[in-house]
């Protein structure tokens, strides 16, 4: 178990981004797409297959492996989410996030407190 008392699978934990939304939005879209490292200095990067699709050639549907994700998902009230695992097309070769585990989640940031003061000659105070 975690801090937040849910089961730990044997995964690594990943990364957690947070963005800032419109007030007034209804979804939130997010593109995903991975990189090797390469440790030997060369920049030489190779993606990494975080999904997949159907296409369908002459009627019969080929899977084909995607570099780069996009998801949409409808904003939630606080605290809940929308789950996806995402994954490359069986038997494919090469790097691989396979499962790509996502959870899209509404948070509320903790807000900073700070107190305004006027000076005695003015009525009212107007930021």
């Amino acid at each position: 178990m975690d801090d937040d008392g849910l089961q730990q699978l044997d995964t690594y934990p990943g990364h957690r981004f947070a963005v800032n939304v419109p007030d007034d939005a209804s979804s939130v879209t997010v593109t995903l797409a991975m990189w090797s490292y390469d440790s030997r200095g060369l920049n030489e990067h190779t993606a990494i297959v975080v999904g997949s699709h159907t296409e369908y050639i002459g009627g019969v549907p080929v899977c084909v492996d995607d570099a780069t994700v996009t998801l949409t998902c409808s904003l939630q009230a606080p605290g809940e989410g929308t789950s996806y695992v995402l994954r490359g097309c069986f038997g494919g070769s090469g790097l691989r996030a396979d499962p790509l585990y996502v959870n899209l989640a509404t948070i509320v940031p903790d807000r900073i407190v700070a107190d305004l003061s006027c000076p005695r000659t003015t009525r009212a105070c107007t930021m």
